[in-house]
């Protein structure tokens, strides 16, 4: 079965890349230029920016800067939406939420079962082939059983700083002062600095993890995957965020 998955993770992107830089690389060195030393930069950096080993110790550090407290209280549940279609058949009406989304849906349904306050569903239509997310969400969470009245809906934001901008009059206007903030756990130390940057203290309430708190060594860490890429390049937007909110 390894051998397998092995010969698959390098016929198919990204994994397809490096044999051509790998030739590319022999055929250089046996010309003696120093040119070999840069493809060898390439194709090492390319190859760890494939293997999980790599995005999940970069990404799990970024995932475990908050955790979700164990006795919370608060007055209200501010979700930040992320993804969902336009048109397809949901269970709540037209429309599906993405994964991060769902999951972020579902601690609040959760944490609205154990509290009953109200939850705030943040996001508009940020492209013209998505649905509006914060409509497709409140359906999902009526679907699960939470009253309609209890979900909240800010449809204008397209992004974070929007977010915060719109949330923030809705919380001045019900004077609520301990909002819990969920959202995906890689998404929550750069959602954290923007609402402390409009002077809003939350309670975060991390949820959506990808990748375990324990990193375990197995010969597939060792593999190119599109999986690993894909969490990589979600780090590194998070980390960008931090850095550019501190410049």
């Amino acid at each position: 079965m390894f051998l397998l998955q092995f010969l698959l993770s390098f016929v198919v992107p990204p994994g397809v890349f490096l044999l051509p830089l790998l030739i590319w690389w022999i055929l250089m060195l046996r010309k003696r230029t120093r040119v070999h030393l840069l493809i060898l930069f390439f194709l090492v950096s390319f190859y760890a920016s494939t293997i999980s080993l790599v995005s999940d110790t970069i990404l799990g550090r970024l995932e475990q800067l908050y955790e979700p407290p164990q006795n919370i209280q608060g007055e209200a549940i501010i979700v930040l939406a992320g993804g969902a279609t336009l048109d397809t058949l949901g269970a709540g009406g037209p429309g599906d939420p993405s994964g991060e989304t769902a999951n972020r849906l579902l601690a609040a349904a959760a944490l609205y079962k154990k509290l009953d306050i109200p939850i705030i569903i943040s996001v508009g239509k940020v492209y013209p082939d998505t649905g509006f997310e914060a409509m497709v969400s409140k359906n999902w969470l009526v679907a699960m059983g939470i009253p309609e009245n209890k979900v909240w809906v800010e449809n204008k934001s397209r992004n974070t700083e929007d977010n915060i901008k719109y949330v923030k009059s809705i919380l001045d206007e019900n004077k609520i002062t301990e909002p819990i903030l969920v959202t995906s756990a890689l998404h929550m130390a750069r959602s954290v600095q923007h609402f402390e940057e409009e002077g809003i203290e939350i309670i975060p309430y991390p949820t959506g993890y990808m990748v375990s708190k324990s990193l375990k060594l197995y010969p597939e860490r060792f593999l190119p995957s599109y999986e690993a890429v894909n969490k990589l390049g979600h780090a590194l937007k998070e980390y960008l965020g931090l850095l550019l909110l501190r410049i």
